[in-house]
């Protein structure tokens, strides 16, 4: 009896765990990379600080984790394991929604014409600007 009871445990936490990494994955086919913009647009004018995660202020990746958080994609937490999300995509080949790295350290969201969205540094806000430098681009998006 102990072992059915423990058997049909791992079974249900199975079943959960796969049926939340498929939301995130259908979210992830489902959603644009214009709705991703529209989210971020919805907080221009928010200041940065450090270490924030929304949604009155933010720092660079808790502003993108935010942003695609409100559409049920879940992205992890730092600057540093969001360049390892996703699929590469060259700088030619920029989508809006489209994660832009500037730096080891900064990351914002692709918006069109050579600008991101993001969350700059202390004494800013979430503004849009033009990519001054470009160390790679990941598509989280299907």
């Amino acid at each position: 009896m102990k072992f059915i009871k423990k058997f049909l445990m791992l079974f249900l936490i199975f079943i959960v765990s796969s049926t939340s990494i498929a939301i995130v994955k259908a979210n992830a086919a489902t959603v644009s990379g214009q709705d991703i913009v529209n989210e971020a647009k919805k907080h221009l004018g928010k200041p940065y600080v450090y270490g924030a995660t929304g949604p009155s202020s933010f720092d660079c990746s808790g502003f993108t984790k935010y942003v695609y958080g409100q559409l049920g994609i879940n992205l992890s937490r730092t600057t540093y394991t969001q360049i390892k999300e996703g699929t590469s995509v060259a700088r030619a080949d920029l989508q809006a929604g489209d994660l832009v790295f500037t730096n080891s350290g900064h990351v914002g969201i692709y918006v069109s014409d050579g600008q991101i969205i993001h969350a700059p540094r202390t004494g800013s806000v979430v503004k849009i600007s033009p990519i001054w430098t470009f160390i790679g681009a990941r598509r989280i998006l299907n």
